[in-house]
């Protein structure tokens, strides 16, 4: 086993792995970011590309290649090697055929996503009561994340800031703030925001909790009518911004259209 776990780490640039899912900067000899794992506005992420190690001095996480990929998609150590190219015998048998079936099927231009943990979030969701869109369980207010087969991946829940439940949100998986009947939707990359927005402005919002889920989600279906919310903070919007049109959320909280073209200042 150690000898696959050295193989995992060499065969795989931390900065190749993490990049997929935040957009780092070049600084002096690291790369740094805005965390992943918890909301800031000041980059206070790291990784050491000599060291092959991240460290976010905001919240404290940290770790290896292997250590991101459990973290960041909330799965266990043995998928996160399974994920990283580890050897199938390594894996349940029932696992691994249905990841081969998966990979028949899914869109080679998208990243492979896994379904986090469906069983545990059903199962929550079942000890909370329904109201309206949400379910309440004591104080707080929870809301089901699902991909986009409606199959529910996590729960997200609310009380001044974002709580997640079964280790974090899929690519391509949201959550569904529905406000009226239309199928028109704002993607708002923040949880909090799109919360705000959704029940300020009694507008439907998909919450898809990283620009670059956005990018996925507005990029690649098509079946109902969704606009990303951009915020002048967000990375990695030119691609947005070139293909469709969005709305700009301002720090005072004021949505603007704009139109193919345009970009953040």
């Amino acid at each position: 086993m150690s000898n696959d776990l050295s193989e995992i780490k060499h065969s795989h640039n931390i900065i190749d792995i993490i990049g997929q899912y935040v957009q780092l900067k070049k600084s002096g000899k690291t790369h740094t970011a805005c965390c992943p794992f918890h909301n800031e506005r000041t980059p206070s992420f790291t990784v050491d590309e000599g060291k092959q190690f991240y460290h976010c001095f905001g919240c404290g996480a940290n770790g290896d290649v292997i250590k991101f990929i459990q973290e960041f998609s909330g799965v266990d150590f043995v998928q996160a090697c399974k994920d990283l190219g580890a050897q199938v015998q390594l894996m349940p048998s029932k696992k691994v055929q249905a990841n081969i079936t998966a990979s028949k099927t899914r869109n080679p231009l998208l990243p492979g996503y896994d379904k986090r943990d469906p069983e545990k979030s059903a199962e929550f969701l079942n000890g909370c009561e329904l109201v309206g869109n949400h379910y309440e369980n004591r104080s707080l207010h929870y809301f089901a994340v699902s991909d986009m087969d409606g199959e529910i991946v996590n729960v997200a829940g609310v009380t001044g800031e974002p709580i997640f439940i079964a280790g974090g949100v899929s690519h391509l998986a949201g959550a569904w703030l529905r406000q009226n009947d239309t199928d028109n939707w704002f993607v708002v990359a923040d949880f909090w925001q799109g919360y705000k927005i959704s029940v300020q402005r009694k507008i439907n919002v998909l919450v898809s909790f990283c620009v670059y889920n956005t990018l996925l989600i507005c990029k690649y279906n098509h079946h109902t009518k969704r606009m990303p919310v951009l915020r002048y903070e967000d990375t990695q919007a030119e691609q947005l911004c070139d293909e469709m049109k969005w709305v700009y959320l301002d720090l005072n909280g004021k949505l603007t259209k704009k139109n193919i073209g345009e970009y953040l200042d």
